[in-house]
């Protein structure tokens, strides 16, 4: 059986501009681990702002690619740097960062709940 990863996919289309979260926060929002959400969203077109996804310490990931091979001359600082998100020694504003509770909130579940999906 294939893992359901709706559930990624509806936080990742409600994260908003300006913010990140971590690949650790959407798998314990989600009910898997944060490698396994690593490998997902580069092979992923429907893991729409996976550029917002970083890593713990507010870093891209060594591995980042854009799912769309025409975009990986884009930077993704850069971007997200476009959409009012600042970075200090290559590290993501802290203060903007979404951890498990809120990215849950953007879909409408609490922490208390059952992770997505149902």
């Amino acid at each position: 059986m294939l893992y359901d990863w709706s559930g990624l996919h509806a936080i990742l289309e409600e994260l908003p501009e300006g913010h990140w979260t971590t690949y650790g926060s959407l798998a314990a929002a989600i009910g898997t681990a944060s490698q396994a959400v690593g490998n997902h969203l580069p092979q992923c077109p429907q893991c729409a702002n996976g550029y917002r996804v970083l890593k713990c310490d507010g870093t891209i990931s060594p591995g980042f690619v854009w799912t769309d091979a025409d975009d990986n001359n884009r930077d993704p600082v850069a971007v997200l740097q476009e959409e009012g998100l600042a970075f200090v020694d290559s590290k993501a504003d802290p203060e903007r960062e979404l951890r498990e509770p809120a990215v849950l909130e953007l879909v409408g579940t609490s922490s208390e709940g059952s992770a997505l999906p149902d």
